[in-house]
């Protein structure tokens, strides 16, 4: 027995030294070894779950975590079991389990107040702080990463200091403002650049510094950080969980930057291995794959990703409706869009991407009063939160509401703008897109030759993607570069099927979309034309060539 316990003494120092050094393969294997000899203590217990959570095994990890906290309560030490328990709290929360991980931050948080031990107060405190900030409470938000941020300097904490700094930061962000909040952001991750955090804490920071950039639409920092991340998880021989938010992180930037076919393999991949682990990252995951199925055409799939992100907790918001408006449900993609938004706070930068889908889709539907409301207050979201993703995004949606409602020169300019926006980003399929509506404003101002290279520069980029549905959409651009009276190709297209003498109903099921779309569409062609009746739109069409395919 004496000679086992001395085996064990040596594995298990064997086994802290590995994960010290990050080398967590071998520090699990060690410790597996050394408790089949016997009883572990808690801490060596606490550090075998640390060393199955950096592998992925996550139920083992959570199962190690509930022993060591068990044991350091029977030890006689409650502010670390406390401490241990809102660690296992905040896993059981990130693989979505949200009813046990409350239990265990609430036990936790209990262990504390009993001891009255200052420092792990703080961890409770900025606790209270992420809650407020999740609530959309930013006042308090700030107020109480303060707190905890006074806390951890002078509990000489560097790590409780970055968090409270990353709250405080993300909290200014999202009250617009950005100068301090960026700078806070920057504050919190230098310790974490010197090494001065605990890896699992310097992870979460990294993956919350480029969240944040996300959020913000800054792609240049999202890309900065996201190459950092990946340079930091270099450093571990296994580091499942952090190098599997990197490869998503790294989805997103591939695709914008049009290398799709590298980024849906990505995703399936993170889909995979952080199952079980961080249902928010996998709900992201089988989003992304939806948009890319949606924009390849694969309307079926695509349905498919979508549903499975709603079912893991993500909004399939603006994505489903896209796709639904795809499919020729305008009218219902139109009432999703608002009714999501309608989930959102006003002037919140959340609301972005959803009123982008909303001006595409309104256009579409022909209700270009909707389009002008949503792409209004995404330049009032650009221009109070300075960055350059939104106010690429907001040049991009006021140019397109500008054709759809005649002023093509208005138009042009704003187009442009939002090209050179995007290019900038190495954003290349809005690019593309932009490139589609700035075609059809260079063709209605009668430049065909401008119209024409735009769409040739587009179709380049989209025939690369693989976009091949706005590759169709782009076809019906090409014939003459003509798109006379300031026509949408949407409207000129409905316009074609009445002069060829279709009824409202016979168009919708032809374009496969609802008669009140059709009827809108026509209403502003005949304001468009100057014209009051159907007999008069099918007299102009036939002078001007809009005629129906052949």
């Amino acid at each position: 027995m004496a000679a086992d316990r001395s085996v064990q003494t040596d594995l298990v120092r064997q086994a802290h030294e590995a994960r010290a050094e990050h080398r967590f393969g071998e520090a699990y294997e060690v410790f597996s070894q050394a408790a089949a000899l016997g009883e572990l203590e808690a801490g060596d217990v606490v550090a075998w779950s640390a060393a199955a959570w950096w592998l992925g095994h996550a139920d083992r990890s959570l199962e190690l975590a509930e022993l060591g906290h068990q044991r350091l309560l029977a030890d006689g030490q409650p502010v670390r079991a406390a401490m241990e328990a809102i660690s296992l709290g905040f896993l059981l929360m990130l693989r979505g389990d949200l009813a046990a991980g409350s239990g265990w931050l609430r036990r936790g948080r209990s262990l504390v107040e009993r001891s009255r031990d200052e420092h792990a107060r703080g961890y409770v405190v900025h606790l209270d702080a992420e809650e407020a900030l999740r609530e959309g409470q930013l006042d308090r938000a700030v107020q109480l990463a303060r707190e905890a941020r006074e806390m951890g300097w002078r509990g000489s904490d560097p790590a409780l200091t970055a968090l409270a700094l990353m709250t405080e930061g993300t909290a200014r962000l999202r009250a617009a403002d950005v100068a301090d909040g960026m700078a806070l952001l920057d504050e919190a991750m230098l310790p974490v650049q010197a090494g001065q955090v605990p890896p699992e804490v310097a992870g979460n920071l990294y993956c919350q510094m480029i969240a944040a950039c996300w959020e913000l639409s800054d792609l240049r920092r999202a890309r900065e950080w996201t190459a950092a991340t990946e340079r930091w998880c270099e450093r571990f021989d296994s580091a499942v969980m952090f190098s599997g938010i990197c490869r998503m992180h790294r989805v997103q930037l591939r695709q914008v930057a049009g290398d799709w076919d590298s980024a849906a393999e990505e995703a399936e991949v993170v889909c995979r291995e952080l199952i079980g682990m961080n249902t928010a990252v996998v709900a992201e995951g089988h989003y992304l794959l939806g948009d890319l199925l949606r924009l390849r055409g694969s309307v079926d799939d695509a349905e498919v990703a979508y549903r499975r992100a709603h079912e893991l907790g993500r909004d399939p918001q603006p994505g489903l409706a896209l796709l639904r408006a795809q499919r020729g449900r305008v009218e219902v993609a139109l009432t999703s869009l608002q009714t999501a938004l309608a989930g959102h706070l006003e002037a919140d930068y959340a609301r972005a991407p959803l009123l982008r889908g909303l001006v595409e889709v309104a256009i579409d539907a022909g209700d270009v009063e909707a389009a002008r409301g949503a792409a209004g207050e995404l330049v009032a979201l650009a221009d109070r939160w300075s960055s350059d993703g939104l106010r690429a995004a907001a040049a991009h949606a006021s140019g397109s509401v500008q054709l759809a409602g005649g002023d093509a020169a208005g138009a042009v300019a704003r187009l442009r703008d939002a090209i050179r926006r995007w290019q900038g980003l190495d954003v290349q399929y809005d690019a593309a897109k932009a490139r589609m509506l700035l075609a059809e404003a260079c063709t209605f101002l009668g430049d065909h030759d401008a119209g024409r290279r735009e769409i040739d520069a587009a179709a380049s980029t989209l025939q690369r993607l693989g976009a091949v549905v706005d590759l169709r959409r782009l076809e019906r651009l090409r014939p003459g570069g003509e798109l006379p009276g300031g026509l949408t190709s949407r409207e000129a297209e409905i316009l074609a099927q009445v002069a060829d003498g279709s009824t409202n109903r016979e168009v919708a099921q032809a374009l496969v979309i609802s008669d009140k779309t059709v009827a809108r569409h026509l209403a502003n062609v005949y304001l468009k034309l100057g014209v009051s009746t159907r007999t008069a739109a099918a007299a102009w069409a036939r002078r001007n060539g809009v005629l129906p395919p052949a």
